[in-house]
């Protein structure tokens, strides 16, 4: 996980000339909120994976996933990691405590800027 996260803080500095900084902090995360946050996690079942965090609605976290395989809007997304829901095309969503339980754990970082 160690490894995306510095290719992402790369990548996003390479591009936008703006330099992302690791926040395990559940709050300080919520607090960028609406936006776009890489939160970079290890992916249940899929290994280290990038999400862009867009905002939280009704205690979920909306988010692109870049290996979503899309859906119609409000399908459980079962493949490839942990259960989802389809949200607008493009986007999907988890529960917003299962990721706060994942940054506890260390296995999600968001990247702030």
């Amino acid at each position: 996980m160690d490894a995306l996260i510095d290719q992402t803080r790369r990548l996003h500095s390479s591009l936008f000339a703006q330099e992302l900084q690791e926040c395990r902090s559940w709050e300080k995360f919520l607090q960028a909120l609406p936006g776009e946050v890489p939160l970079v996690l290890e992916w249940p079942g899929v290994g280290p994976h990038v999400l862009v965090v867009h905002r939280l609605s009704e205690e979920r976290l909306v988010f692109y996933n870049s290996l979503g395989l899309g859906g119609e809007v409000g399908a459980s997304l079962v493949s490839g990691g942990p259960i989802r829901i389809q949200e607008e095309e493009g986007l999907e969503s988890l529960p917003a405590q299962q990721v706060r339980l994942w940054m506890e754990e260390g296995r999600a970082v968001a990247l702030l800027g």
